[in-house]
């Protein structure tokens, strides 16, 4: 197995294909997450990363990001704070949950 500082270095790499936040988390939640290669610590390590370039981006704009459970869904949900405005990181939309 890689170590960690390898397995965000690879992850970082892939991400920077993409500039949208919905992307970069759809391709985590999708690829790097159920894959046993990549460590919940690295994985925890680029989605820090991801926020806090988007912070120094939008000057603070980013307040926090999650999972939580969409009772509309029944299913876990990623979510990120950005202007004070809770929403959906797989397709933007405003959380109502």
């Amino acid at each position: 197995m890689n170590t960690v500082e390898r397995q965000v270095e690879i992850m970082e790499k892939q991400l920077s294909n993409f500039d949208s936040l919905m992307e970069k988390m759809q391709y985590m939640s999708g690829f790097f997450d159920p894959d046993p290669d990549f460590t919940r610590e690295a994985r925890d390590i680029v989605r820090s990363n991801i926020a806090r370039s988007l912070a120094e981006k939008e000057k603070g704009a980013l307040r926090g990001f999650g999972t939580t459970f969409d009772c509309v869904t029944g299913r876990a949900r990623k979510w990120y704070v950005v202007n004070g405005i809770k929403r959906w990181s797989d397709n933007d939309e405003i959380c109502t949950a």
